[in-house]
């Protein structure tokens, strides 16, 4: 029998909840502490992630970029789940997956996009918990599917020369699912 493909919009779904607990919890003062994404705040961060779910929820209407500026407006959780829950209606929608999608990194099948998303999701959200100081030890299933698709989506990736991705780093001993991703991501424990 051939392995199912893996239900991105479950996945997504998934993400959305769990990073959103996380995002959720974050206080007001920690908003402007750095993370563990050099030269990114935790805003930053979320920033970063709903941009690249609204960049992604565009591309269903053609080439998409990603947008500028602050996206977390003044309530980053609502912001968050609001762009989340937006890409989840369009990629419900008859034949959505069946697109190719442009975006600024590249043309791709659109359920592979979905799964770079929910991979990024995944690693931000472990990025914002280590920052403010949350357990990093969430979601062990969903974490062990971001990992196993970040694999496969930086196979043939070169890291090393790459300003996008580091390079892997060696994981602490017990590590969870969430920090194996983490370091498979390039951060780094110290």
């Amino acid at each position: 029998s051939t392995a199912e493909a893996p239900d991105v919009a479950a996945m997504l779904a998934g993400a959305r909840d769990v990073v959103g607990g996380i995002v959720a919890k974050v206080r007001p003062d920690q908003w402007s502490l750095m993370s563990p994404c050099t030269e990114w705040t935790v805003r930053d961060v979320l920033n970063h992630v709903i941009g690249g779910v609204i960049e992604v929820t565009n591309a269903f209407g053609g080439p998409a970029t990603l947008p500028e500026g602050d996206v977390t407006g003044t309530d980053p959780h609502r912001s968050y789940v609001a762009a989340c829950d937006r890409l989840l209606d369009v990629i419900a929608q008859p034949s959505a997956m069946e697109q190719m999608l442009t975006l600024s990194y590249g043309t791709f099948p659109a359920p592979m996009v979905i799964g770079f998303q929910f991979v990024d999701i995944m690693t931000h959200g472990w990025d914002i918990a280590r920052a403010t100081g949350q357990e990093t030890g969430y979601a062990p299933e969903l974490n062990a599917i971001a990992l196993e698709q970040g694999r496969a989506m930086l196979r043939d990736f070169d890291r090393v020369n790459s300003p996008i991705f580091g390079t892997e780093q060696p994981a602490p001993a017990g590590a969870s699912p969430a920090d194996r991703l983490a370091a498979y991501m390039g951060r780094v424990f110290a």
